[in-house]
């Protein structure tokens, strides 16, 4: 279970949301192209050591692989179609109060770090991130630090979304067979495919929108690791598809539809 860290500071999820809006559409050009990733060949960032860039462009062809060091963006990083930021299981990135826009793919074997107050990493639709490590938003600030997805992201590994005030927002696909742990606001307006575990606890609130679709074929565990608090809330106004299971401590409000396996209420 990863240590969760809580703060009493909560935001309107809905301010959020329109800032990373405006924030994307002020900041990013409009990127064309196929999803289809050529091979990258040339290497810009070759560093070496601990670095920080106040923002870097990853062209087409070009990667951006950080191995054995750490790299801290404090602007605007774009990866452009065809283009790969690489984290090694000995490398970690941080986008400390950056803007991260991908439109082509981030692999992640170490550690990726969004916060500092207004930290915003953007999987455009044409994006993939495939995680095999640790994705952590917001996990020792005070929150409005926040990743939106319209792409694709494939999880092997663990996505900690915390703590009060910070946001995950999925517009897109999400194929999850490692650990998504939502401590703060999660809403899905796309799919999810859920063969690992989703974790809603502390004070955390997952929405499942009335376009969002949940296919749980793993484990949903609502408020489970808190059951002192029991304020984990799901909002379902979409559909949520239970062929494995949901576990619930906390409060489900489902206005959609739950179909397949019943709700287990276990607060042991």
């Amino acid at each position: 279970m990863v240590e969760k860290l809580f703060v009493s500071k909560l935001q309107n999820p809905l301010l959020t949301f329109a800032a990373i809006l405006l924030t994307s559409a002020a900041l990013v050009p409009a990127i064309g192209g196929s999803i289809m990733y050529a091979e990258a060949t040339t290497e810009v960032c070759d560093f070496g050591v601990d670095t920080t860039v106040p923002g870097l462009t990853v062209l087409s062809g070009e990667k951006c692989t950080v191995d054995g060091y750490t790299l801290t963006n404090t602007g605007v990083f774009v990866i452009e179609n065809s283009g790969t930021l690489k984290i090694s299981n000995t490398g970690g990135f941080d986008n400390a109060g950056g803007f991260v826009s991908n439109y082509g793919k981030i692999k992640n074997e170490g550690s990726v770090y969004n916060g500092g107050g207004g930290a915003l990493i953007v999987n455009q639709a044409t994006g993939t991130i495939q995680n095999e490590g640790d994705i952590w938003n917001g996990f020792i600030t005070f929150g409005q630090d926040s990743i939106v997805n319209y792409g694709t992201i494939k999880n092997e590994g663990i996505i900690y979304n915390g703590i009060a005030g910070n946001s995950l927002f999925n517009f897109g696909t999400i194929e999850n067979e490692g650990t998504i742990d939502n401590d703060a606001y999660f809403e899905n307006i796309g799919t999810i495919k859920n063969e690992g575990t989703i974790e809603n606890d502390g004070f955390a609130l997952l929405r499942n929108s009335p376009t969002g679709v949940i296919d749980n074929e793993g484990s949903i565990e609502n408020d489970e690791d808190a059951v002192i608090f029991n304020l984990g809330t799901i909002n379902n106004e979409g559909t949520i598809e239970n062929e494995g299971s949901i576990i619930n401590c906390g409060t489900i409000n489902d206005e959609g539809t739950i179909t397949g396996n019943p709700v287990e209420a276990d607060c042991t």
